[in-house]
């Protein structure tokens, strides 16, 4: 279907050689379509908007974005072509606790409204990325479930990993994050491996992965 506004449309159906005609009408209703489904707190991601109202007697459609309610934080704005196509809208994900949400994209004028889900998903890190077994280490965690346990555990790729050796545990805020978990790496390791660190929310089963390589 190509690019229309918001609203009835008329559809004419003519043969070439008989020249009969047929007629059916269609409604317009808006669409949003996202860059990605998912993505980490303060990640961007670009949505577009589709079947809104047109520039129509000197009246420009905004395609307002809002997260979590059509009256929810907004994200940003972008007026319609002629054809009821917004701008590609560059968002940015709010700190918020992991799970699935919707984006809300409203007409202004119309009052058109589209909805689409995203899913918040955690993300983990460690400073340094390298060094000696037997040394310091801090971990760092965003977007897991509001103030859960989350266990980080070493050598552990994913949520289903068979790994006893636990690094530390930890309780996240509000939004799902934690700073400043300090760790000891383990005592053999293998020199010269990268090995996976996993943390899993207790609560959420939200999981993510870092990586450290042992130098010495």
């Amino acid at each position: 279907m190509p690019q229309a506004t918001f609203g009835g449309h008329t559809i004419y159906a003519i043969g070439q050689t008989s020249q009969k005609v047929a007629i059916t009408s269609l409604q317009v209703k808006p669409k949003v379509i996202l860059s990605k489904g998912s993505g980490i707190q303060g990640s961007t991601v670009t949505l577009t908007g589709y079947g809104f109202l047109g520039y129509v007697q000197d009246i420009t459609e905004v395609v307002n974005v809002y997260w979590g309610s059509p009256t929810g934080t907004l994200l940003g704005s972008s007026p319609t072509n002629g054809l009821g196509t917004s701008g590609a809208l560059t968002l940015k994900i709010p700190v918020i606790p992991a799970g699935s949400y919707n984006l809300y994209a409203v007409g202004q004028a119309s009052g058109a409204t589209a909805t689409i889900s995203f899913k918040v998903i955690p993300s983990l890190k460690i400073k340094p990325t390298s060094g000696a077994q037997g040394s310091p280490a801090t971990i760092l965690g965003t977007g897991f479930g509001a103030n859960e346990s989350v266990t980080v555990k070493w050598n552990c790729a994913t949520s289903t990993c068979t790994s006893t050796t636990v690094l530390g545990t930890i309780t996240t805020d509000v939004n799902g994050n934690f700073n400043g978990l300090s760790v000891t790496i383990p005592t053999p390791s293998t020199v010269a491996t990268t090995y996976t660190i996993g943390a899993t929310g207790g609560t959420s089963n939200a999981f993510a992965t870092t990586h450290y390589k042992v130098t010495s």
